[in-house]
């Protein structure tokens, strides 16, 4: 990984969220010391934040699901996760303010990485041929969506990724349409200005685009940069069918079991929990 590369990948990070509607990532800006380039992120929610497993209310999750009031927001981080290809979200990079009820991605440096096709088995048995990221998606906060199959996003999520969805798409195709002289009269002045695609891209760009010795950016890295957006916006669309993250193949299982495992010892432990509140209600 090139230095300074992580730091490139939080802003990065920060900046998709953000486009999507999705307010999980704290404040994420870069500075540089000398030639170093840092990123430097806002605390995250308030002093009542903490890791997710010192929290024995955040824990909860693991059994309730979409009912748990923290819901919502873990939803978000485990799509913007599937988004970003995030590979780090291990349970110290998911907080949990237990003042506002709401969860928190933070650490964000190793996603955005590149990609690479692979084969898996499709839906139907079949296999096929899909570009995955290099490192897998490593993401507790989809772990634990995934763990309750009925939990799906919500109406307000839908709508904001979908708005982002379909104005970039409309964006992107007015600019083909533009180049093969085929553009259509009445184009809105929103599609035509295609702020929201040039944000995407914009951060793809700096993620991937490189120089060559004469300080020209090279046909390659502008190549990468391209294709990585793109599959960015076939994630977004297969989140928008799916109606949440789809389910994909872990390159790392660990995780899954980890949340199954957690989330079974809860279930028992509420389970006595109720029945000894049950037996003392009868006496």
């Amino acid at each position: 990984m090139e230095v300074g590369y992580t730091a490139k990948a939080e802003a990065g990070v920060y900046a998709l969220a953000m486009l999507c509607g999705i307010d999980r990532v704290p404040p994420t800006i870069l500075k540089k010391r000398g030639e170093e380039l840092l990123s430097v992120q806002a605390r995250a929610g308030t002093r009542d934040t903490g890791a997710f497993l010192q929290s024995e209310e955040a824990k909860q999750v693991l059994v309730e699901g979409k009912d748990h009031p923290g819901a919502e927001s873990l939803m978000e981080i485990a799509v913007m996760d599937y988004l970003v290809n995030s590979s780090d979200r291990h349970w110290g990079n998911l907080f949990y303010d237990e003042a506002s009820k709401q969860f928190h991605a933070i650490d964000n440096g190793y996603a955005l990485g590149l990609s690479e096709p692979t084969t898996e088995r499709g839906p139907t048995g079949e296999m096929r041929t899909r570009m995955r990221p290099v490192d897998g998606v490593y993401s507790a906060a989809v772990e634990v969506t995934h763990a309750h199959p009925d939990w799906k996003m919500s109406d307000g999520l839908r709508a904001k990724l979908q708005r982002t969805y379909d104005a970039v798409s409309a964006q992107l195709a007015y600019r083909r349409a533009m180049k093969q002289g085929t553009a259509e009269v009445g184009v809105s002045e929103e599609v035509r200005a295609g702020k929201e695609a040039e944000a995407v891209s914009e951060v793809f760009r700096f993620l991937h685009q490189k120089e060559d010795g004469n300080g020209a950016v090279t046909e390659d890295s502008m190549q990468i940069a391209k294709k990585e957006m793109e599959l960015f916006l076939d994630r977004l669309k297969e989140v928008l069918d799916h109606g949440a993250v789809p389910p994909f193949e872990r390159s790392d299982p660990q995780l899954g079991q980890q949340v199954e495992k957690q989330k079974a010892r809860l279930a028992a432990a509420r389970k006595v929990a109720t029945e000894e509140m049950d037996d003392r209600t009868r006496k």
